[in-house]
């Protein structure tokens, strides 16, 4: 039976598999269509007084942990399925509200495009797939069969309603494209910015003259600052909390359960007929790999390879995180390497003879018998100097330069070689080892992890009696009896980074419905759990001023020393004409600016100052400008010339790209600010705390 003929023999199966990986393709959109069929009377908030049912949020979630499952082939973990059920109720509360926003504008979908986009020449990219014949075009049989299928009549309600989704959604972004489209105006403005030129002096009085102790700034300084930038320091509703952490790191008995596990395979590794299948059946982390390798692909832990023979199985080799058996199955000559330590000492044009003495007179020494690594680790700027004393390991004669291979390429093993000279360097080698076999090996590693059924539940009990006792005998003295080191965090909403534990969404659902006082269940985080006490709730206003204090006070002396720059100018500069003149009064250098562009805000020497480079393109030529308070300093400004350009020079295919780079600019940013806008003009109501408690 060919494909197309067991699809027709099992259409209705075959589209329900279709209807599911279109959800999951479009999870983001509307899944009002299946209320329906998981209709329920919860309800986990409103939005502008539509529901979000708890059954939709969680299709949504399992839709999610379903695709992850599907792509990585495990499980999610909390912390991921935390993040899955956020993504979820924001992407329901987003639809909610686009959907609104479509009948608002008056959108629709007529019954004539959805036809056009299942039966049409050009059907929705789901549906040819499904119905492709060999040579890419559709099986129009098949498909009208599907249509008239009575068994089918539901599932196509529920695509048709899908696709009327998908549809008014694209015609939501071409609304939103004209509403953002760039004019001949503006396309010649950002020509010009980009394409004029202007060449200034200046003169510049950094405000770092003014030192702290010149400075003073008061309580009063500080509290009108906060009062004038209040918004800068708000912050939203905070939580400072207690933890106890139980690890699931690998324990030593761990390590050494793994390592006798392996230590087990050993004989039946060496006596194995088929080494693929067998690191496949004992689950081995390296895969099978069956080409041979040169000494320089091999890493320096296996080296027991080139001294073994062809069907010898290594002992176990242990390195960070996994455990190791090496089965050597051939080996053959290939191209001669060497293991090179060296030294490297630059010179210039002034100091090579003396570079060149003193390089000879380490070789001398290295020669007598001095340690090659420690002379390495003080004299060569060679990178691999500090880490490995000058060990680069085995090269190839032709991957080096041809007068450092050539200087080693018949020497004795640990003699030192040189100086040799190659550009711009001394070099110190020495040859360690050689090498030329190439080998074929196969690898069965497995890696050192916590027994689930013995370390990482242990902890998982000791965490759950710490968090049962903790609420009978206090959260401190509990601890203490166990002699656990209790941390303190800090955590914010809105911000997913919480102090001590990074970004943990399954941490701030917890905080969020906690009072004061409370003691949390063993919350399972990636690489330990941790049970909780909530010690303050901070509510959302104007950050305490203890907590900003440091940065508000350097922020107060930034502003008073450039206060005090200005009026120092301006003293200074009373009664001197030209820039030339004040620079002498003053003891001032007169920098050259040649080239800027109102596009580009720096200045050569002086770093970021768009006020400046705007004011060298407004001030007249020939004409010094005021004191100017820019980033870093006070500058007076000479303008010497300017070349404005001119739009009607623009070649075509530059107005074109002009327009598109900020078209699509403006699109990002629209789109941006319009969902903000969308989000705050609308009344959410979110009652998850209190649903999923």
């Amino acid at each position: 039976m060919g494909l197309m003929d067991k699809f027709r023999a099992s259409t209705k199966y075959i589209l329900w598999v279709l209807i599911f990986s279109f959800v999951i393709l479009w999870s983001l959109a509307d899944t009002q269509v299946f209320d329906s069929m998981v209709a329920g009377p919860r309800s986990l908030g409103t939005v502008n007084g539509e529901p979000i049912s708890f059954e939709e949020y969680n299709q949504t979630v399992n839709n999610y942990m379903q695709n992850y499952q599907f792509q990585t082939g495990e499980n999610a973990s909390a912390e991921l399925r935390s993040y899955y059920e956020e993504l979820a109720w924001d992407n329901l509360v987003m639809q909610k509200i686009l959907k609104g926003e479509l009948s608002r504008l008056g959108i629709r979908v007529t019954d004539e495009e959805i036809v056009e986009m299942i039966t049409g020449p050009n059907p929705a990219p789901f549906i040819a797939q499904q119905f492709a014949l060999e040579d890419g075009s559709i099986d129009r049989v098949a498909l009208q069969q599907a249509i008239e299928a009575p068994e089918n009549a539901q599932i196509w309600v529920n695509i048709e309603n899908q696709l009327r989704e998908q549809v008014a959604m694209e015609k939501l972004n071409r609304y939103i494209s004209n509403a953002v489209k760039v004019s001949d105006v503006e396309v010649n403005s950002e020509f010009v910015n980009q394409n004029s030129t202007a060449n200034a002096r200046f003169v510049r009085f950094p405000y770092s003259e003014i030192s702290d102790s010149m400075v003073t700034v008061t309580d009063s300084d500080l509290r009108a600052y906060v009062n004038k930038n209040a918004d800068r320091y708000k912050q939203e509703k905070s939580y400072r909390f207690k933890y106890a952490t139980f690890s699931k790191q690998a324990t030593a008995e761990d390590s050494a359960r793994i390592y006798t596990e392996i230590e087990n395979l050993r004989e039946q590794f060496r006596v194995s007929t088929n080494d693929s299948l067998f690191i496949i059946d004992n689950l081995s982390t390296a895969p099978f790999n069956s080409t041979f390798r040169a000494r320089n692909q091999v890493q320096e832990e296996y080296d027991v390879l080139f001294s073994m023979q062809n069907g010898d199985v290594s002992q176990v080799i242990q390195s960070v995180g996994k455990v190791t058996l090496l089965k050597r199955i051939d080996s053959r000559s290939g191209e001669r390497m060497s293991r090179i330590s060296l030294i490297q000492i630059p010179f210039d044009d002034q100091n090579k003879n003396e570079i060149a003495n003193r390089a000879l007179e380490l070789a001398l020494q290295l020669r007598g018998g001095a340690d090659f690594s420690q002379i390495a680790m003080v004299n060569s700027v060679d990178p691999s100097a500090n880490s490995t004393g000058g060990d680069i390991g085995f090269v190839k004669n032709a991957d080096r330069p041809t007068a450092l291979s050539e200087a080693v390429a018949s020497s004795a093993i640990n003699a030192i070689v040189g100086p040799t000279e190659h550009e711009g360097s001394f070099y110190i080698q020495k040859v360690t080892a050689r090498e030329s076999m190439e080998v074929k090996f196969v690898e069965m590693s497995l890696n050192v992890e916590a027994d689930p059924l013995g370390t990482i539940d242990r902890q998982a009990r000791a965490a759950d009696d710490f968090s049962f006792y903790a609420r009978e005998d206090g959260f401190e003295p509990e601890a203490t009896r166990r002699t656990l080191v209790l941390q303190e965090a800090y955590a914010t909403e809105g911000n997913p980074f919480i102090s001590g534990l990074g970004q943990s969404r399954v941490v701030m659902n917890y905080l969020m419905r906690a009072k004061v006082g409370d003691i949390s269940d063993a919350i399972d985080m990636d690489s330990q759990f941790i049970v909780m006490e909530l010690t303050e709730i901070i509510p959302a206003g104007t950050r305490p001023m203890d907590d900003i204090r440091t940065q508000i006070e350097t922020l107060v002396r930034n502003e008073k020393r450039k206060e005090m720059m200005l009026a120092r100018v301006k003293e200074q500069i009373t009664g001197q004409t030209g820039l030339d003149a004040i620079a002498s009064a003053t003891t001032r250098n007169v920098s050259t600016a040649n080239d800027l562009r109102l596009s580009v805000y720096t200045l050569p020497g002086a770093g970021r100052e768009p006020l400046i480079v705007g004011a060298v393109f407004a001030l007249a030529p020939n004409t010094l400008s005021a004191p100017l308070a820019g980033e870093s300093a006070v500058y007076l400004v000479e303008v010497l010339n300017r070349s404005i350009a001119d739009p009607a020079t623009m070649p075509d295919e530059e107005r074109t790209a002009i327009r598109t780079r900020l078209e699509q600019t403006r699109s990002a940013t629209f789109q941006q600010s319009w969902i903000e806008e969308l989000k705050n003009k609308a009344t959410i109501e979110d009652f998850r705390t209190r649903v999923l408690q």
